[in-house]
């Protein structure tokens, strides 16, 4: 009888033993910041933005701008002057410096921008203006 009581211990110790309690996992909520990009130097658009002095002062002026669409930061060029200028150019980009699209009034777009695109941008800021 002896045998099996401590038979009975050694197995209850060992059942026991092989069962951890569960540890408390405290959850830490970590903000994700996307990476700060700088569009201005994009060697296209610093091109961009040093050659607008070399033009005639327009109305509405050139424009560098920041959108966001869904979660992707696109940036617009504007060259300045309403439409009734010959070559008025906005162009969207995205951060590898790439245009996504372009819309032009004098000149033939060779990614002309859908409609849809231009209803999904969300305004941030304006990154740059020509000052003259």
């Amino acid at each position: 009888m002896k045998h099996l009581i401590l038979c009975a211990i050694a197995c209850l110790f060992l059942c026991t033993a092989c069962f951890e309690k569960d540890k408390e996992v405290e959850e830490i909520e970590v903000e994700v910041v996307p990476p700060k990009f700088n569009i201005l130097e994009c060697e296209r658009i610093q091109t961009f933005v040093n050659g607008v002095p070399n033009g005639e002062p327009r109305k509405p002026r050139a424009t560098v701008k920041k959108y966001l669409k869904g979660d992707q930061p696109i940036f617009e060029t504007h060259t300045g002057g309403a439409f009734g200028y010959d070559h008025v150019v906005i162009a969207y980009w995205n951060t590898e410096c790439k245009i996504v699209c372009n819309i032009t009034r004098g000149i033939i777009a060779d990614k002309p921008c859908s409609q849809s695109f231009l209803d999904s941008l969300v305004y941030i800021e304006t990154v740059w203006i020509d000052e003259r």
